[in-house]
């Protein structure tokens, strides 16, 4: 399952430029898995990974807890807290980054 995670970080991290991604990561969010109990899901998948990010959670159970994940990354993000963030479950991740854009697009 971490090598499984890992390469899809790496690949949504750009492929052959994903150690440059990678080495910027300061927050890595694990999604509760459900089917198997870790004794550290994070640590797990940042030692595959090659990072040691000053964030690191794994998240309690709930439908919501993805996107709760998301917007708390996104938040950080915002209030300039933090550059990148990786949110992942098994099988896939989301990136939540610094957008050069100040405000959403509806915002004016």
């Amino acid at each position: 399952m971490w090598e499984e995670m890992a390469r899809a970080a790496a690949a949504d991290a750009g492929g052959a430029g994903a150690a440059a991604v990678l080495a910027g990561l300061e927050s890595v969010d694990v999604v509760y898995s459900q089917s198997w109990q870790y004794d550290d899901a994070v640590a797990r998948l940042a030692g595959r990974l090659g990072v040691t990010p000053a964030r690191r959670r794994y998240s309690g159970i709930g439908g919501s807890v993805p996107l709760v994940l998301a917007t708390e990354a996104a938040q950080e993000v915002r209030a300039g807290h933090l550059d990148l963030a990786l949110i992942t479950r098994r099988g896939g991740g989301t990136w939540a980054g610094r957008s050069t854009r100040t405000d959403p697009p509806w915002a004016g």
